[in-house]
């Protein structure tokens, strides 16, 4: 875990990579796959990254997607119904129930619109999207990352992500969450352990 927060330190507080040139013409992008055992400490890591960066006058934008989803769906006053019925229903119709209230184009990537809005300034910035996880099979990463270009912009983009995330010659990546599910075709985002800066 050390490495690895030294590593994403020299690499997320490079100026190249705050300015999105890293990326060249792709949106920047970033995945950090872990494994799902190391939940505990990778939560702690990311903490202690967020405060180093900000020593480094880089403003981390932390988006936890869980907290994010139940904060929308209380202001929907729909958090209690689902708490109820749940366990009732499979992920098909638990997603298909909340889709309008959680809708990653229209819901979820304007109100990460509006965090990385309220966080102005001139100091460079990064958004961290973490927790993802735990909102499965509500939203999922590829879908949340595939909505959220014409909202970050160039501002680069973490997200850390309990999983795989493998090139795939010949047909380009795919996240699997938790190593275990069906692994979602992704193209748009770099792999952070591999960015050449």
């Amino acid at each position: 875990m050390h490495e690895l927060f030294e590593k994403l330190l020299a690499i997320i507080s490079n100026p190249r990579f705050l300015s999105g040139e890293a990326a060249g013409a792709e949106t920047p992008f970033y995945i950090c796959p872990y494994a799902v055992a190391d939940a505990e400490p990778m939560k702690e890591m990311v903490a202690q990254l967020a405060k180093k960066l900000a020593e480094r006058n880089v403003r981390v934008i932390p988006v936890d997607a869980f907290k994010l989803m139940v904060e929308i769906l209380k202001a929907n006053d729909d958090y209690d119904w689902t708490l109820e019925h749940e366990c009732e229903q499979s992920f098909a119709e638990l997603r298909d129930d909340l889709h309008g209230v959680l809708d990653e184009a229209n819901v979820i990537a304007p109100a990460i619109g509006r965090m990385l809005a309220e966080a102005e300034g001139s100091s460079p910035k990064v958004v961290f999207v973490t927790n993802i996880g735990a909102c499965y099979p509500v939203l999922r990463a590829h879908t949340l990352l595939n909505n959220l270009p014409s909202v970050v912009g160039r501002t680069p983009l973490v997200l850390f992500f309990p999983g795989e995330y493998r090139q795939i010659p010949g047909s380009g990546a795919t996240l699997s969450l938790f190593g275990k599910l069906q692994g979602d075709g992704y193209y748009r985002a770099f792999n952070i352990l591999e960015a050449q800066i």
